[in-house]
């Protein structure tokens, strides 16, 4: 998009391609799109964020996790049979709420065809796993739009950084061929893409898709992998929930994810670290202190512990 802008690259009509805005604030104009590519930012939460489904035809779920927000708002900038690719935190396959009624609706409402499997230290400014959900929308039917969902793994066993080992082209060759672009309903299984129907997935605990296969055979036992590092903070968590004599809100459980995310990055998280990106946007320090009070010392130090770096 960079380069269309740059290069003065117009639609037919004269405008330019490129527009700078915030599409989960302002409503756009009813216009939709054939095709949608994304790579939104991670975790942001602004308190003053419409709620997409109210104004924009989503899948009709309120939610103020920016994560969710992105792919109803795709979903309904798309034509009917308009196609997609969204990059999303490895966490939106997996957790429960409001992500998981998400991934419902992408399985029955859309056609979920094709999801790719992303390593740690692909993207600037986090070190998170990510994965990349390719989908349809597909016309209104009472039967689900998803028949089989087919899963690229180019996590396990692969190691990059964004500096001197950085995901390239090359890597994703093999990625692209099992696609098959030209005709993606003639796939064949190889051993890092798998095919599962419908009636598996539904099977599955709260449709998580977070599913791999492969053996992590290169694995070093001292490496901090996703997979570990996400068991860990999701048995600390229901730990944590079960102390509680309220269990932690949807707000918090956001800011609690943002937090495990600088950790996993950094090795540690301190009191401090709320004024930098991207807590200072959301009140920094403050708006933490307001927000769990004085469990606060108590759940940095634990969290730290759990997943912090040795």
């Amino acid at each position: 998009m960079l380069n269309l802008f740059v290069h003065n690259i117009v639609s037919e009509d004269g405008r330019s391609p490129v527009s700078v805005d915030n599409f989960l604030h302002e409503p756009l104009e009813k216009e939709q799109f054939d095709m949608v590519l994304c790579n939104p930012p991670f975790g942001l939460k602004n308190i003053e964020m419409l709620r997409i489904s109210e104004y924009r035809g989503g899948f009709g779920i309120s939610t103020r996790d920016s994560d969710l927000a992105y792919i109803e708002l795709i979903f309904a900038l798309l034509r009917t049979n308009g196609r997609a690719a969204v990059v999303v935190p490895n966490s939106v396959l997996f957790r429960g709420g409001r992500v998981q009624d998400i991934r419902e609706a992408l399985l029955k409402v859309c056609d979920l065809h094709t999801i790719l499997l992303l390593p740690e230290n692909v993207f600037y400014e986090t070190s998170i796993a990510t994965a990349v959900l390719f989908f349809d929308r597909v016309p209104s039917s009472d039967k689900p739009g998803t028949k089989e969902l087919w899963i690229y793994d180019l996590r396990t066993n692969q190691h990059f950084t964004r500096r001197k080992n950085s995901l390239r082209r090359e890597h994703l060759e093999d990625f692209v061929r099992c696609y098959n672009p030209e005709n993606r309903h003639e796939r064949k299984e190889t051993e890092r893409f798998r095919k599962f129907t419908y009636e598996e997935l539904i099977k599955r605990d709260k449709y998580n898709l977070n599913i791999t296969w492969l053996d992590a055979t290169d694995q070093k036992p001292s490496e901090r992998t996703t997979e570990d590092l996400n068991k860990r903070f999701t048995t600390w968590l229901a730990s944590k929930q079960s102390s509680r004599p309220i269990p932690f809100t949807e707000e918090q459980f956001l800011w609690l994810e943002r937090i495990r995310d600088r950790i996993v990055s950094d090795g540690k998280f301190e009191e401090q670290d709320f004024n930098r990106t991207p807590f200072e946007f959301d009140g920094g320090l403050v708006a933490a202190r307001f927000l769990f009070g004085k469990e606060l010392p108590t759940i940095l130090r634990e969290l730290n512990e759990v997943l912090g770096s040795d």
